[in-house]
């Protein structure tokens, strides 16, 4: 990790001398826990030229560290959590470009490799490479010729609908996250809310609810519904997260050599405490 902040360190330098502004260093509080550093130009207080970071307000932990140049991302920035790194890449022009590593969330203090793979202008390119929970290979997925070259095979049976016809069966390739299934459910974790006016009204459900929705034959997520025991508000909930995983595409389930419109289940575990999928 030193050479990534030496590197850090000398294209901010080169940046600031290559371009001559003159910068005035600013500090804001975000919230509560974070505080914000960043750089100015004295020409324009509105623009951000130089070094960025945040960092917790309790024992300055870095959180997020880059470089703008002239109010755009630039150059090598990186993201942390739990003091270890959890995203690491290449800016040009705000956009990400370049090689970008995606650790997994650390809980044992023991990182693995998510995913990893090129940006060409803000779009992902060449051959991406993606682990599940375990470390393991998920998904390798070519985006120039949109090509699977590895999928992790399940034996689980999928409810599928082949023109007319609903079938229960084992599928050669499952529906698939495009950007594999931690980022799935690290994204659903992020966006699910459980204000306590919700709680109170649903203090008697089940703990276990079942949301399932259908990946179509272009890899669109359709008829997100509830399964079971239906409860309107925990629904909604549900369904707000799905809908921020949309940024992502799925790579449809395929039988008989075809993609086929496939079922995908998500349980979730409703508490005091907040949701959590399952």
């Amino acid at each position: 990790m030193k050479k990534i902040v030496i590197t850090i360190s000398v294209v901010a330098q080169f940046s600031l001398v290559a371009n001559g502004q003159e910068i005035k260093k600013r500090t804001t509080n975000l919230n509560p826990f974070r505080t914000e550093e960043f750089h100015v130009l004295k020409s324009d207080k509105k623009v951000k030229h130089g070094p960025y970071r945040i960092t917790t307000n309790h024992n300055k932990v870095l959180v997020e560290e880059g470089f703008y140049k002239l109010g755009k991302k630039d150059s090598l920035w990186k993201r942390t959590q739990d003091g270890h790194i959890h995203k690491i890449g290449y800016y040009k022009d705000d956009l990400m470009h370049g090689t970008w590593i995606t650790y997994g969330n650390i809980y044992d203090e023991k990182p693995f490799l998510r995913d990893s793979g090129t940006y060409a202008m803000g779009n992902k390119t060449g051959i991406w490479k993606y682990n599940n929970l375990d470390g393991k290979p998920e998904l390798i997925y070519n985006y120039d010729n949109k090509e699977v070259i590895f999928q992790k095979q399940d034996t689980l049976e999928h409810l599928i609908v082949v023109g007319k016809d609903t079938l229960v069966t084992t599928l050669e390739n499952s529906p698939v996250y495009l950007d594999g299934g931690d980022q799935f459910y690290y994204t659903l974790t992020t966006n699910l809310r459980f204000p306590n006016s919700v709680f109170e009204k649903t203090k008697g459900i089940k703990t276990k609810y079942y949301i399932s929705f259908y990946v179509s034959e272009n890899g669109e997520m359709e008829e997100i519904r509830s399964l079971g025991r239906e409860n309107a508000d925990l629904t909604q909930l549900a369904i707000i997260a799905l809908e921020a995983t949309r940024k992502s595409k799925w790579l449809p389930g395929r039988y008989q050599g075809k993609s086929v419109r496939t079922q995908v289940i998500i349980p979730f575990e409703f508490t005091n405490k907040g949701i959590l999928p399952r």
